[in-house]
């Protein structure tokens, strides 16, 4: 398989690193600025030591906790399905419309079922992993 150039922009860091604040030194010791740094610098774009979503630094968490919740903006994104999946997925919105007057679009729809899907994984992944090799051994 080729590898693409593409970089997914979810998997890009989101936090900046701040430098930590030091507290005020005490009375007759040497000031702040003066005491030698143990941070390392950031990491370059692409290395495994760069900050990831999930590793947040104290600083950072403390920011994400006081800051109000803003619901991010769905990424548009490609996936490939089959030609029986979309119909099933077109007959489902249809029903949802005229059986039960539900005013949803697909995208909802597939969204709930990734959702399900990576809390199943999180739960028992070797069942999700069974269910994809069956899959792929029968298309």
């Amino acid at each position: 398989m080729a590898k693409s150039k593409f970089i997914n922009p979810l998997f890009l860091p989101t936090v900046t690193q701040e430098a930590p604040t030091a507290p005020p030194a005490a009375p007759g010791t040497a000031p702040a600025e003066a005491q030698p740094q143990s941070a390392a610098a950031p990491a370059a774009p692409g290395s495994r030591a760069m900050a990831r979503p999930g590793a947040r630094g104290a600083a950072a968490t403390a920011r994400s906790q006081a800051a109000p919740a803003v619901p991010e903006a769905p990424v548009k994104f490609t996936f490939y399905f089959t030609p029986e999946q979309l119909r099933r997925l077109d007959d489902l919105w249809v029903r949802a419309k005229l059986d039960h007057r539900q005013r949803l679009n697909k995208s909802e729809f597939v969204r709930l079922a990734l959702e399900r899907l990576l809390d199943e994984f999180e739960h028992n992944p070797r069942r999700v992993l069974e269910a994809l090799r069956r899959q792929r051994s029968t298309s």
